[in-house]
């Protein structure tokens, strides 16, 4: 019975002994002298392409701890940015190592990496818009290297004025109005686009969060076609970003006649559609004297 005792004692203080061990040596393996923003700094610009790495720490909570190293503690916000003259292999190449650094070193605080490319990063707080800012932490679309080289493709199209991902989702910004029917046609033929994006232009007064399944071409041109033609309204299909995206068409700043002139054009029979969960795609007006709902394709 003692020796049992004994031997389980023994036990006990050899795993207790092990897992200290362990718990020291993966503290060790943390230089704690060097900040994370400084760790970010030297392992990113040795990657080829890079002209500038900007990352600012932030404590989870106050006090700020003293140990800047700890990134369960801190959380971090990492900017590189690439020379106008990188390939999209070389790009893509510098997207997964970034993005390999930051799911190397990241702990339970938040922490998010852009790769912009184009133009460099000011030493201010404000980040200059680049042509093309892609996510590649912590969400990506496909992959780091595949998202990149999709939204550098879309960057070289007509009428585009910005190209970025958030969270996974492609989002562009036009040169205007007048340039989205035919940059929709060529986005929709892309395979980075099949679960569609968002696409703005004139300030957001036209802002489209394309659902290809849910709209058709036939529809999405028809749209595009009266927020050229009444450059004073709003316009914008919105769809939720959780869960099944149901797209809305909204319309606003009609006049009277105006607003029959649309709603007539929506609801041509033509541009109906059913998808396969049954659903259609709603409208909503407003003009100078109410309000006019409806569904595209469904006579009023």
């Amino acid at each position: 019975m003692l020796g049992n005792s004994i031997r389980r004692a023994a036990g006990a203080v050899l795993v207790a002994l092990l897992l200290t061990g362990c718990s020291s040596a993966g503290e060790d393996d943390r230089d704690t002298s060097i900040s994370l923003e400084q760790l970010a700094s030297d392992e990113l610009r040795t990657i080829p392409g890079v002209e500038e790495v900007r990352a600012v720490q932030t404590a989870v909570a106050e006090p700020a701890p003293a140990d800047r190293s700890d990134p369960d503690l801190w959380s971090l916000d990492v900017h590189v940015s690439l020379a106008d003259t990188t390939t999209t292999a070389q790009a893509g190449e510098a997207a997964e190592e970034v993005r390999a650094f930051m799911d190397r070193h990241h702990g339970d605080a938040r922490w998010a990496a852009q790769l912009t490319i184009g133009e460099g990063i000011s030493v201010d707080e404000a980040v200059p818009e680049s042509l093309v800012q892609v996510e590649v932490w912590p969400e990506v679309h496909t992959s780091a290297a595949a998202d990149t080289a999709a939204a550098l493709a879309m960057s070289t199209m007509d009428g585009v004025d910005h190209v970025g991902t958030a969270a996974g989702n492609f989002e562009l910004r036009a040169t205007s109005a007048v340039a989205l029917p035919d940059l929709m046609t060529a986005l929709r033929a892309l395979p980075a686009w099949s679960d569609g994006g968002s696409v703005q232009a004139e300030e957001g007064r036209v802002r489209i969060v394309d659902v290809p399944d849910r709209v058709t071409d036939t529809q999405l041109q028809a749209i595009l076609a009266i927020a050229i033609a009444y450059p004073a309204a709003d316009l914008e299909i919105s769809a939720s970003a959780e869960g099944d995206p149901q797209p809305v068409l909204f319309l606003n700043r009609f006049t009277p006649a105006e607003a029959d002139a649309v709603v007539a054009t929506l609801t041509e029979p033509g541009l109906a559609h059913v998808s396969d969960d049954g659903s259609q795609l709603d409208f909503a007006l407003r003009s100078d004297v109410g309000d006019t709902t409806g569904t595209v394709g469904v006579p009023g």
